[in-house]
Formats: C-alpha cells, structure tokens, sequence
C-alpha cells in the first residue's frame, strides 16, 4: 500500500471516530437536557453513547499516564495536552471524574461536557491538519 493510501485509510479512520464520539457527546447532552424525547433518542441509543464515551476517556486518561507512541490513536490528544498550559494530572483527574459519572449513568456537569469538546476539538484539529497536509498544493 502506498504511504498516501496508508494515511488516507488512517485519516479515514480518525474522521470516523470524531463523528462518532461527536454523535454520541451530542446524544446524551440532549438525554439530559431532556430533547430525548424531542430527537427521537432512544435509551439504547443513550447507553450506547455512554458507553463509546467511557471508552474513549479511558483509553485517554491511560495514555496520559503512560507514555504512547506517535502512531498511537490518543498521541494527537495527549501531544495537545501536554504542549498546551494544562498540566497532565489535572486532566487526569478530570478525565476520573468523567468516568465515574459515565459508569455511574450520572449526568455530566457542564464542566466535564466542556472538557470532552475540548478533547475531541484536539482530535478535530488533529485530522483538519492531516488533510490539508495531504491535499495537493
């Protein structure tokens, strides 16, 4: 395979997973805004988005707390992370708390709400950059 259908795969992939973990931040914000109902969401539909959620918090807090390759699907998060003000054992820390409340099928404040955008807007940086370096000049 060459490297440009290695890294569109790859781009593919990523852009798949934004949408994903986009769709299922937006499913259960609007369960428990109570839209539920009005986005015609059903409760699989909401354990579903739990579910996708808690995973990708997961697989983020243990990146954060053990080195990962570049080629690792977290290093774009956990690069962003550790070159921005943040310091990395605050995020772990609110990346646990995510967790407990995703587990706990407790409701999200605002603030972890904010810090799963801001998680995944790394993730959609990551990919715009990708694709403009792809795109023929």
């Amino acid at each position: 395979m060459s490297t440009l259908g290695f890294t569109s795969g790859k781009l593919d992939q990523e852009q798949t997973r934004l949408e994903e973990l986009s769709r299922a931040l937006l499913v259960l914000h609007a369960a428990q805004l109570g839209h539920g109902h009005d986005l015609k969401l059903t409760q699989e539909q909401v354990t579903e988005a739990r579910r996708q959620l808690l995973q990708f918090v997961e697989q983020l807090a243990d990146a954060l707390l053990h080195p990962v390759p570049p080629s690792h699907e977290m290093a774009p998060v956990v690069q962003q992370i550790l070159s921005s003000n943040a310091v990395p054992s605050d995020w772990s820390d609110d990346l646990a708390a995510v967790a407990a409340a995703l587990r706990g099928n407790s409701p999200l404040s605002e603030a972890e709400i904010a810090l799963l955008r801001k998680a995944l807007g790394f993730i959609r940086q990551h990919v715009a950059e990708s694709l403009s370096r792809t795109r023929p000049r």
